[in-house]
């Protein structure tokens, strides 16, 4: 079966979420050892969001709802405003695309930004508090560890 298909592209900032490790380059070689990299693209704060001051800075605090209390937008990682970007963004950990580590180079050539380690292990925790949830069905279910 051939599947043919159009789709509207636009460069944008992205942020890539692949593990550091896995973006290394192991001696002798030109790109890392994994196929695919993924990425995140850099998307304006909704409206909604923008508005509600409470809201905006609960985006603003990047909480791990794991840990800190009150309330957190678990899918969503707020970046700040920093040169190059005209306006504080956010990434959705709903919307990722992989793309070949062919493409490693041209990644690393437009890098614009490098985060904090600090930032960083936000993200993770982030990430992992909104991958790794728990319906309710598999904690009635006996499945979750304690």
């Amino acid at each position: 079966m051939t599947v043919t298909a159009q789709v509207e592209v636009a460069l944008v900032h992205a942020m890539v979420l692949s593990q550091c490790c896995d973006l290394e380059v192991r001696e002798g070689k030109k790109r890392p050892g994994i196929q695919y990299i993924a990425l995140s693209p850099l998307l304006d704060i909704p409206y909604p969001i923008k508005i509600d001051p409470d809201k905006l800075q609960q985006l603003r605090n990047n909480s791990n709802p794991l840990i800190e209390a009150g309330r957190s937008f678990i899918n969503l990682f707020h970046v700040p405003q920093q040169p190059p970007l005209p306006d504080e963004k956010m990434i959705d950990y709903n919307v990722i695309a992989s793309v070949p580590v062919s493409e490693y180079e041209y990644i690393l050539g437009n890098k614009v930004l490098q985060m904090t380690d600090r930032h960083r292990i936000r993200l993770k925790n982030k990430m992992s508090v909104s991958y790794g949830r728990y319906t309710q069905e598999k904690k009635d279910a006996g499945l979750v560890p304690e």
